[in-house]
């Protein structure tokens, strides 16, 4: 009986709470959104540049977002929830724009540190301490997938994905 109770321990399912923040979302492209990239230079060429611009300031025609503006939205909103669950191990569940945003936020104190490519279901491991101090505790690790076959496809967000 004692085995018993212990494997059952162990093998416990686990249970969580699931939100959906739309804060969370991926970058609004204004007149690009739901376009072919390809086709954007012809069909929305002042999208198209605005998107490519270097300015982090500069916002995309039809109500797309700046890199600033998704930068603001994503950090405040996972402050937000870092601030109602102090103590809590939580787990977010987006897009490589956000990730990138938070990933700037994290790595702010270390000057030069860069995200690179996010790979398509990276482990990302951030630990807020309090509202401003925010620490890169792992990136980009998609060990779990070894041995799958899907890093060797570009569905994997592998090395030949875009």
């Amino acid at each position: 009986m004692h085995e018993w109770k212990r494997a059952h321990e162990v093998h416990l399912p686990i249970y969580c709470q699931v939100i959906q923040d739309p804060n969370l979302r991926e970058r609004h492209l204004g007149d690009l959104q739901g376009l072919v990239y390809a086709d954007t230079p012809k069909m929305k060429l002042k999208a198209y540049k605005a998107l490519l611009s270097p300015g982090r300031d500069v916002e995309i025609p039809g109500g797309g977002e700046s890199l600033n503006q998704l930068y603001k939205r994503c950090t405040n909103t996972l402050r937000t929830i870092g601030s109602k669950h102090r103590g809590e191990r939580i787990v977010v569940v987006t897009h490589g724009g956000v990730i990138t945003a938070l990933h700037q936020r994290a790595a702010s104190s270390r000057k030069g540190h860069r995200a690179g490519k996010i790979l398509n279901v990276s482990v990302n491991v951030l630990h807020l301490s309090d509202p401003d101090k925010w620490v890169i505790k792992s990136w980009g690790d998609v060990s779990h997938l070894n041995g799958t076959g899907y890093l060797d496809s570009g569905f994997g967000g592998g090395r030949t994905s875009g």
